[in-house]
């Protein structure tokens, strides 16, 4: 996997597409991440996962991270998690949801789990009960990375977050965002009908291209890009 080619480069290449706009790093750098939003967005690309540090069930305690246990920096969405017995090796799946509230309900071992970045901290429930093990139980999943945003102080600096061979997709989404921008009538149009999308203009460009991508990454839920609540239609 190469990661060599940085934001500006790829600003170079729509200079003809969009003239001295492009030179206007306030607007660049606000297209630039609306445009990796939405690319990061569409997919569980294996570039964007990780695995959370691993962390023991204590008994009583509901919340885990600093400083006892580390929550990644970079965590944009807790994916999947599972608690570990390591004594028997048997797994237990938990539920995951975007926020938990804190109370004072205990069990034998928690059901679900949520990350909770006020904290930060990830959070279970029920609370682990009093008689477990403190060194038996471990939590393990995956999490979704947030990108590095683009600012108008790192646009000559920043490298592109992925692939060099998905650079065409940056530059198609990044065009039809500047054209949204614009108002300008290349973004063409996207109309859901009859269970499928139809893309006109710079649209229809960033759906091939998404698809392309996704096809080079090994994700088949292309499906997806086609419901009508896509952020292709939004």
């Amino acid at each position: 996997m190469a990661k060599t080619l940085k934001i500006h480069q790829i600003l170079s290449e729509l200079r003809p597409s969009l003239g001295a706009k492009i030179d206007d790093t306030v607007f660049a750098a606000l297209m630039m991440n609306r445009a990796i939003d939405f690319i990061w967005d569409a997919g569980d690309w294996s570039f964007a996962i990780a695995e959370i540090p691993p962390f023991f069930l204590v008994p009583e305690e509901s919340d885990y991270g600093p400083p006892t246990s580390a929550v990644p920096s970079d965590i944009l969405l807790l994916r999947e998690a599972w608690i570990r017995d390591v004594d028997g090796v048997s797994f237990k799946n938990l539920a995951v949801v975007r926020n938990l509230p804190r109370v004072e309900q205990t069990g034998l071992l928690p059901e679900v789990i949520s990350h909770e970045p006020e904290i930060p901290a990830f959070r279970v429930s029920p609370t682990p009960g009093s008689s477990i093990a403190a060194t038996r139980f471990q939590v393990e999943g995956s999490y979704k990375k947030a990108h590095t945003k683009i600012t108008p102080a790192n646009l000559t600096s920043e490298t592109v977050p992925f692939d060099d061979r998905h650079s065409e997709v940056l530059s198609e989404v990044f065009l039809w965002r500047a054209y949204q921008r614009l108002q300008s009538p290349a973004q063409g149009q996207i109309n859901f009908v009859s269970g499928t999308i139809q893309a006109t203009g710079q649209a229809g460009n960033v759906l091939a291209a998404l698809e392309k991508m996704m096809q080079q990454e090994g994700i088949s839920n292309t499906a997806d890009l086609y419901a009508p609540e896509s952020s292709l239609l939004q």
